[in-house]
């Protein structure tokens, strides 16, 4: 059996499944505060991790309806940018959100996650 099944198969087992909705609503885009990134005291990020052969992004449900926000405005104005200006795609860094990781020079080490707008169908013309 594939190792990852077998690791699912595990986290289901022993994690009760919570499933839950939410509306992106206009209420909630205008309680965005997303300078709170910016500050080290901010404790709330995206945790991106690679094991097993799988992308695993981890975060609060703060974290995804940011990250919602975002790939609605990539789907919402991606087809109108690229029209407009040739060449141009749409994008969403959503490694904005990440938990930021240095070296001991200081330099960003981590991942460089982005929701990009394509559109082959688009881009054949």
């Amino acid at each position: 059996m594939n190792e990852w099944k077998k690791i699912r198969r595990v986290v289901l087992k022993t994690k009760e499944r919570k499933q839950g909705n939410f509306e992106l609503t206009n209420e909630v885009e205008e309680d965005r505060n997303l300078s709170r990134y910016w500050y080290r005291e901010h404790k709330d990020y995206l945790d991106i991790k690679e094991q097993y052969d799988s992308l695993f992004l981890v975060g609060s449900k703060e974290v995804f309806i940011n990250i919602s926000f975002d790939a609605l405005s990539v789907c919402d104005e991606g087809r109108d940018l690229f029209s407009r200006f040739p060449g141009y795609h749409a994008h969403e860094h959503i490694d904005y959100y990440a938990r930021k990781e240095y070296t001991k020079n200081f330099k960003h080490d981590g991942w460089s996650l982005c929701l990009d707008f394509y559109d082959c169908e688009l881009w054949e013309r």
